[in-house]
């Protein structure tokens, strides 16, 4: 099965998990002005949607927003994908600090103990002497990177648009192709599972 194929089919027919919490919510740290989260919930690779998608070949992305109200919103992702040749997970990072993208190969057992001590900058508030005291944490799992999306929506445009006949009337062959692109625009908006924490922001001395 090709690629496109077999994410497109993994999309459609995959169950959405609801909105959930889990009982140790992730740190913010607020040093030098600069916001970081680390303490992700270690329990969460091994979460039944999460683990078994990270075993498909497929990217896993794990996009963060944090929104600390005027003081700052910003995202960080971090990517995931099992090499089934290599057996090691390779993996990407990106948030506000200047080695980003930093990437890394991991050997499967490696891959809790690398995610438990991640961190992830969010980069600096604007808040200055008045530094928030709170933020929501939004971390939307998907099972596909960018590019993969790219693709599997280009390959169902291409596959589900039938050609226009000679004349200018909006045809059942251009509906096709509205309803095509529909669903590959859908392809962006489903997530495997989202969490959603408020917590409070720490600040510490440089």
């Amino acid at each position: 099965m090709r690629p496109c194929k077999a994410l497109f089919a993994l999309l459609v027919a995959g169950a959405v998990a609801p909105d959930c919490c889990t009982e140790q919510p992730p740190q913010l740290i607020l040093q030098a002005g600069v916001l970081r989260l680390q303490s992700l919930p270690p329990t969460l690779l091994s979460e039944a949607t999460i683990a078994r998608h990270l075993g498909t070949g497929l990217t896993t992305s794990f996009l963060f927003n944090v929104d600390a109200g005027r003081a700052l919103k910003a995202q960080a992702q971090v990517r995931a994908r099992y090499d089934l040749w290599d057996e090691r997970y390779l993996i990407e990072r990106w948030d506000a600090r200047p080695d980003a993208p930093s990437r890394a190969a991991l050997a499967p057992a490696a891959l809790q103990a690398w995610w438990r001590s991640l961190s992830l900058d969010f980069g600096r508030s604007s808040t200055g002497s008045n530094p928030p005291t709170r933020a929501t944490i939004e971390l939307l799992v998907l099972p596909f990177s960018e590019s993969e999306q790219r693709d599997a929506q280009d390959w169902l445009v291409r596959s589900l648009r039938k050609p226009e006949p000679v004349g200018g009337s909006l045809s059942a062959g251009s509906l096709h192709g509205i309803s095509a692109a529909l669903l590959a625009a859908s392809i962006g908006q489903r997530s495997l599972i989202t969490y959603s924490w408020t917590v409070p922001i720490t600040v510490e001395s440089p």
